[in-house]
Protein backbone atom coordinates (compact mmCIF):
# COMPACT_ATOMS: atom_id res chain seq x y z
CA UNK A 1 0.00 0.00 0.00
CA UNK A 2 2.68 2.03 1.16
CA UNK A 3 4.56 1.69 -2.85
CA UNK A 4 1.26 1.87 -4.22
CA UNK A 5 0.96 5.71 -2.63
CA UNK A 6 4.39 6.62 -2.89
CA UNK A 7 4.93 5.71 -6.66
CA UNK A 8 1.49 7.45 -7.74
CA UNK A 9 1.89 10.53 -5.38
CA UNK A 10 5.42 11.10 -6.78
CA UNK A 11 4.35 10.49 -10.40
CA UNK A 12 1.20 12.73 -9.72
CA UNK A 13 3.99 15.68 -8.82
CA UNK A 14 6.40 15.21 -11.19
CA UNK A 15 3.45 15.31 -13.62
CA UNK A 16 2.19 18.28 -12.47
CA UNK A 17 5.40 20.23 -11.96
CA UNK A 18 5.83 19.47 -16.03
CA UNK A 19 2.44 20.52 -16.50
CA UNK A 20 2.17 23.88 -15.25
CA UNK A 21 -1.34 24.84 -15.53
CA UNK A 22 -1.75 28.67 -15.10
CA UNK A 23 -5.34 28.22 -16.55
CA UNK A 24 -5.00 27.71 -20.17
CA UNK A 25 -6.57 25.34 -22.16
CA UNK A 26 -4.36 22.12 -22.30
CA UNK A 27 -3.64 20.64 -25.64
CA UNK A 28 -4.96 17.46 -26.29
CA UNK A 29 -1.83 15.47 -25.12
CA UNK A 30 -1.70 17.34 -21.75
CA UNK A 31 -5.68 16.59 -21.25
CA UNK A 32 -4.69 12.44 -22.16
CA UNK A 33 -1.95 12.92 -19.79
CA UNK A 34 -4.03 13.82 -17.28
CA UNK A 35 -7.13 11.84 -17.38
CA UNK A 36 -4.21 8.90 -16.50
CA UNK A 37 -3.24 10.81 -13.86
CA UNK A 38 -6.81 10.80 -12.62
CA UNK A 39 -7.88 7.42 -13.36
CA UNK A 40 -4.40 6.40 -11.18
CA UNK A 41 -4.76 8.58 -8.73
CA UNK A 42 -8.74 7.08 -8.09
CA UNK A 43 -7.28 3.49 -7.97
CA UNK A 44 -4.65 4.03 -5.69
CA UNK A 45 -6.74 6.28 -3.47
CA UNK A 46 -10.05 3.83 -3.55
CA UNK A 47 -7.39 0.97 -2.33
CA UNK A 48 -6.03 3.18 0.69
CA UNK A 49 -9.31 4.15 1.40
CA UNK A 50 -10.52 -0.17 1.13
CA UNK A 51 -8.10 0.03 4.01
CA UNK A 52 -7.81 3.29 5.86
CA UNK A 53 -8.80 1.66 9.32
CA UNK A 54 -6.28 -1.12 9.37
CA UNK A 55 -3.41 1.39 8.14
CA UNK A 56 -4.64 4.14 10.46
CA UNK A 57 -4.51 1.70 13.47
CA UNK A 58 -1.22 0.05 12.62
CA UNK A 59 0.34 3.29 12.71
CA UNK A 60 -1.22 4.33 15.86
CA UNK A 61 -0.12 0.80 17.45
CA UNK A 62 3.33 1.64 16.57
CA UNK A 63 3.31 -1.33 13.81
CA UNK A 64 3.15 0.90 10.61
CA UNK A 65 6.25 3.29 10.30
CA UNK A 66 5.04 6.13 7.99
CA UNK A 67 2.01 7.95 8.33
CA UNK A 68 0.47 8.44 5.32
CA UNK A 69 -2.14 11.21 6.17
CA UNK A 70 -0.15 14.12 4.53
CA UNK A 71 0.77 12.18 0.79
CA UNK A 72 -2.84 11.34 0.83
CA UNK A 73 -4.16 14.52 1.37
CA UNK A 74 -2.14 15.85 -1.16
CA UNK A 75 -3.08 13.50 -3.61
CA UNK A 76 -6.84 14.54 -3.24
CA UNK A 77 -5.02 18.40 -3.80
CA UNK A 78 -3.73 17.45 -7.09
CA UNK A 79 -6.16 15.26 -7.99
CA UNK A 80 -8.87 18.29 -7.69
CA UNK A 81 -6.49 20.68 -9.53
CA UNK A 82 -5.99 18.31 -12.22
CA UNK A 83 -10.20 18.14 -12.94
CA UNK A 84 -9.67 21.83 -12.45
CA UNK A 85 -7.29 22.28 -14.68
CA UNK A 86 -9.47 19.82 -17.58
CA UNK A 87 -12.13 22.07 -17.69
CA UNK A 88 -13.54 23.72 -20.20
CA UNK A 89 -14.63 27.20 -18.28
CA UNK A 90 -11.68 29.57 -18.17
CA UNK A 91 -12.63 30.44 -14.80
CA UNK A 92 -12.37 26.99 -13.21
CA UNK A 93 -9.24 26.21 -14.96
CA UNK A 94 -7.74 29.92 -13.26
CA UNK A 95 -8.94 27.96 -9.93
CA UNK A 96 -6.28 25.25 -10.47
CA UNK A 97 -3.33 25.18 -7.91
CA UNK A 98 0.08 27.09 -9.01
CA UNK A 99 3.60 24.92 -9.32
CA UNK A 100 4.79 27.29 -6.89
CA UNK A 101 1.97 27.12 -4.22
CA UNK A 102 1.72 23.29 -4.56
CA UNK A 103 5.28 22.49 -4.22
CA UNK A 104 5.00 24.89 -0.84
CA UNK A 105 2.64 21.83 -0.23
CA UNK A 106 4.41 18.75 -1.38
CA UNK A 107 7.76 19.87 -0.01
CA UNK A 108 7.51 18.42 3.48
CA UNK A 109 5.98 15.22 2.21
CA UNK A 110 8.49 14.61 -0.56
CA UNK A 111 11.18 15.25 2.71
CA UNK A 112 9.08 12.89 4.80
CA UNK A 113 9.22 9.91 2.19
CA UNK A 114 13.07 10.03 1.66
Amino acid sequence: MRDLLGNTWSETAEFYGRLEPDGRELNQQERVAARERLRAGAVCLRRVDTNRKTIDRLYAKGRWDMNLGPAILTLHVMQRSLVLALSENPARRERAISTDRLARLLLPVHNYWK
